[in-house]
């Protein structure tokens, strides 16, 4: 997504699905048009390109530092016309309680509120585990996995609660943006500390 008046980059939304080298000709014939190599400006800046470690637990998180921070049931509403809940239902799940991870750290609702600051996230990759259908119920396990000068990031873990299944994971980098000048801005020393004692594996 570019800037309509500048031309400058604003988004990027990139899907890691690729036809099987077994699948039909005309299938792989199909995408071939539609199919472009990264450009370096879009390219992920935080996170990795490849998909998430899967193989978690419940028990395995917590005792890792990730906390709940959210549960809920998949509506008919979340499901796409694969009978699967879409992306749209797990980015609500994780994005819906980012405000109690964020409690967690010294940028509380209060804080941010002093200095004139928000929260924002500059950068999601969302890995499905495993699928969901209407009636599962879920939670979300989250932890923080990296911090530098100015931003930090976290892994929210969808499981679904009945058997204890991984659903996907959610990457995201965040930042605090000045509200007024809409810029970045370092993030408090004690912040930087709280969140490097807190970091899962």
């Amino acid at each position: 997504m570019r800037n309509r008046s500048t031309g400058a980059l604003a988004a990027t939304a990139f899907d890691g699905y690729e036809p099987n080298v077994n699948s039909a000709k005309t299938l792989r014939q199909r995408f071939k048009d539609f199919q472009s190599p990264m450009i370096t400006e879009a390219a992920p800046r935080g996170l990795q390109a490849g998909p998430a470690g899967l193989k978690v637990t419940t028990s395995s998180v917590q005792a890792n530092g990730a906390e709940i921070c959210f549960r809920g049931t998949v509506l008919p509403r979340d499901i796409a016309t694969d009978g699967k809940a879409d992306d749209r239902f797990a980015l609500s799940c994780c994005t819906d309680a980012v405000a109690h991870v964020w409690e967690r750290t010294p940028m509380t609702h209060a804080y941010l509120t002093e200095h004139g600051l928000g929260r924002v996230a500059v950068e999601m990759k969302l890995t499905w585990a495993t699928p969901l259908k209407t009636g599962d119920a879920v939670a979300v396990y989250t932890g923080f996995t990296g911090v530098s000068s100015r931003t930090f990031s976290m892994r929210h873990h969808l499981f679904e609660s009945r058997t204890g299944r991984l659903a996907a994971t959610l990457d995201v980098v965040a930042l605090t943006m000045h509200l007024t000048d809409r810029k970045a801005v370092s993030l408090p020393d004690d912040a930087h500390q709280a969140l490097s004692k807190m970091l899962i594996q």
